[in-house]
This record gives structure tokens, sequence and C-alpha cells, in this order.
């Protein structure tokens, strides 16, 4: 993982979830399902290191990792956005989290970038689109998605309302 992405997030105290305790997860839930409320806004940082492309129910995912932090929450994710097929059920596109994570639902600093994964170095700043126009990123290697924002206070409940018209 990129040290700018994470920089001054790191704590002295982690958590993991998973859906089973095969892995020593000190938190078991399936994201498909609304987290229990005892978990909300308890963690300075959410860190999505790749499970999100397995779990079917994507907009209640999305909603369980705001929810899981403060606000002022530092949220990185690390996805396939291309060339990935077989790799779980979804790829994601720069556009998801720039339209999801946007100022109108109480987010601020949204970042995108593209990691090239044959060439873990090579990282690009996607700009965030303007009037709706496409991210365009032709490539012959895999390439993930990594999105970094910070939740506002009122954060959740503007991006409830805007996930639920995603849901399937």
């Amino acid at each position: 993982m990129q040290p700018a992405l994470v920089g001054p997030i790191w704590r002295s105290k982690v958590d993991s979830l998973d859906i089973s305790h095969y892995e020593g997860a000190l938190i078991i839930h399936d994201m498909n399902f609304p987290v229990p409320k005892h978990f909300a806004a308890r963690f300075d940082a959410v860190i999505h290191g790749g499970c999100l492309e397995h779990i079917f129910n994507v907009p209640q995912a999305l909603l369980n990792c705001s929810a899981f932090g403060k606000p002022g929450t530092q949220i990185i994710r690390m996805l396939p956005a291309s060339n990935c097929c077989g790799h779980g059920f979804w790829q994601f596109s720069p556009e998801l989290f720039f339209s999801l994570y946007r100022q109108k639902n109480g987010y601020r600093e949204t970042e995108v970038f593209l990691a090239d994964l044959p060439k873990p170095a090579t990282w690009f700043r996607v700009k965030p689109p303007v009037c709706r126009e496409r991210v365009n990123v032709h490539s012959t290697s895999q390439v993930d998605v990594t999105r970094q924002n910070c939740a506002e206070t009122r954060a959740l409940q503007s991006f409830q309302s805007s996930a639920k018209r995603l849901r399937p």
C-alpha cells in the first residue's frame, strides 16, 4: 500500500472484519446486511483491502463502511478496476466513487488512484469527471482502483439516500 495514502491514519489498535472466524477476524459480519448499531461511528479509519468485489450487495457494503466511521473518518479501498475477470462479482469504475463520495453526499477530499498491478510503483491520480464525463481507462494488464476520502458529519444520512437508489 502506498505510504502517502495511509500516513497519519495508522493507529495502535486495528480491528479486522470477516464473514467467518476462519482467518482470525475480531468482528464477524456478513457485509451483505446492515452492521449492528453498536459498530456505528466506532472507527477513525476504514481500510477495505479488496473484499467489496466478493460481496453481492455492494450498496449495503458501501453503506456499512461509511457507518463504521466516525465523522472525519478516512476511508481507503483497494479494488479491481479492469482486466480482473474471474475475480469476484464486480469490477469498479472511478465514477462510482466520484458520484457517491462527493460533497453533495457529505464527503470531502475524495481522491481516486489507479494502480497498474504488474508495476505496483505506477499509480495514476484520476481527475474528477466534469459534467458527467466518462473516465476512460485502457489497459492490457490488471488495474486496481484505490479510493480515499474523509466523511463529514452529515455524510451517512446523505449517502444512505444515494445508495438506496442503487440497491439491486
